[in-house]
């Protein structure tokens, strides 16, 4: 994504299908280094099409230069606002790879201990979890002190059980992040429940999305991983925009066309005629 030429590509495509669109990107600041490769693990994409594009005022991305999440904020009526945020966590254990998300992060952050004038640290996948969720809880409070109603969705890679330890939620876990937040996982949410899986493997409910301050009016699962041929599964969340801007989103029109072309003197003469 830090590649002008991919993104302009995948803009060009978004906008062959949704006119109006709005997208926000992330990725680590190591991509400033293969801005020619189109293939680097990690980063998101948050996207806003059709006539709730016309709604966004703000696109961003993590600010530490680690890539981890990107958002969008979209602004109603009465000055209210809501946050998408579309965020990765990398995985538990040991740091693996060149170009993975985990050696990233840590290049990241050894390059901007240096410019500091301080020691290169060494750097595990326990911190770098840790790090995250210290992190999205501070971005997300601060959205939430404005006033901004919160839409998280997040690759975890953690399941709740794993967020367990002696009956207790543990601190830097995903769910310590909800509750710290007071962001409301969907599917417990709505249906008093959660799925086995949010991926092509049993028992691995990793992907969360969690809300507060919307009301849901529908959440579902989809059993399916294509056209993208993901091991995710794509889930589903209908929330009432009624609720949060008052009345419904009108529907973009494509305007008429013009039987009048003012510059095209062949046009304009054939039209007096």
């Amino acid at each position: 994504w830090k590649s002008a030429t991919f993104c302009n590509d995948f803009k060009r495509k978004v906008s062959n299908v949704w006119l109006a669109n709005r997208v926000a990107f992330s990725t680590s600041d190591v991509g400033l280094e293969f801005t020619l490769h189109e293939y680097l693990p990690g980063g998101t994409c948050t996207m806003a099409v059709d006539n709730l594009s016309m709604r966004v005022i703000k696109v961003g991305e993590d600010e530490s230069g680690l890539g981890r999440w990107s958002y969008i904020t979209m602004e109603g009526q009465r000055g209210r606002k809501v946050t998408f945020i579309t965020a990765y966590r990398i995985c538990a254990g040991p740091m693996r790879g060149t170009k993975t998300s985990c050696q990233q992060h840590s290049k990241v952050i050894n390059k901007q201990e240096m410019k500091q004038g301080k020691e290169a640290s060494t750097i595990d996948t326990n911190f770098l979890r840790m790090k995250f969720v210290e992190d999205l809880i501070l971005f997300i409070q601060s959205l939430q002190a404005e006033g901004h109603v919160i839409v998280l969705g997040l690759d975890a890679n953690e399941t709740p059980d794993e967020a367990i330890k002696a009956n207790e939620t543990k601190e830097g876990s995903i769910s310590w992040l909800l509750e710290q937040t007071g962001l409301a996982e969907v599917f417990a949410e709505h249906h008093n429940t959660t799925p086995d899986s949010t991926t092509t493997t049993p028992g691995r409910f990793i992907d969360r999305v969690a809300v507060s301050g919307i009301a849901l009016q529908q959440v579902t699962i989809l059993r399916a991983n294509e056209p993208a041929q993901s091991d995710h599964l794509g889930i589903v969340v209908d929330l009432d925009l009624k609720y949060l801007f008052s009345n419904a989103c009108s529907p973009l029109v494509s305007p008429s066309p013009r039987k009048l072309t003012s510059g095209n003197a062949a046009s304009v003469k054939k039209y007096i005629e």
